[in-house]
Order: C-alpha cells, then structure tokens, then sequence
C-alpha cells in the first residue's frame, strides 16, 4: 500500500465545504477497498479516520467529429477525519 494508489485529491466547490467539515475527498485507484484506502490515508497524512465512503463512477460516452468515444470510469473515496486536517498545502 502506498500513497501512489491515491491518485489526486478533488477540490471543487462542494468538497471544499466539506472539508471544513472534515471530509476529504480523493480520487483513487479501482482496485482499492476501504480498509486499503482507510490504511494509506491514516500512514501518510498520520492523521485518525473515522470513516470511508467509496463512490464508483461509471465514464460518460462522448462524441468528437462524430466519433463515439467514452470517458474513463473512476473511483472516489471520501475520508471523514475524526481530529485534525489534512494540508495540501505542500503539494500531493
């Protein structure tokens, strides 16, 4: 398990409400479980989490120059803190 599995965290409008909240989100690895993901957060920004909540998001079918094409499918966890923050601040 390494910090590679977590690919990017997502910062929209909506996840940077919850993150005053305490919920992170992140874009992941597909082949990555909740306990998996729970393990690599808690080891690399030592911080104690509460819960993980796992969303799969199946790619949009596109068209470019009337050529069908479809977008690829992702992986979402959102990660509920229980104290302290995670800083992005430093780079990812």
């Amino acid at each position: 398990m390494n910090i590679d599995k977590i690919i990017k965290p997502i910062n929209t409008e909506k996840t940077m409400m919850l993150m005053e909240k305490g919920i992170y989100s992140f874009l992941v690895d597909k082949s990555l479980n909740k306990e998996s993901i729970k393990e690599i957060v808690q080891k690399t920004f030592k911080v104690e989490v509460e819960s993980v909540k796992v969303l799969n998001r199946a790619g949009k079918t596109k068209m470019f120059r009337g050529i069908k094409g479809k977008m690829s499918d992702e992986k979402r966890a959102f990660v509920k803190v229980k104290e302290g923050k995670i800083d992005f601040e430093g780079g990812f």
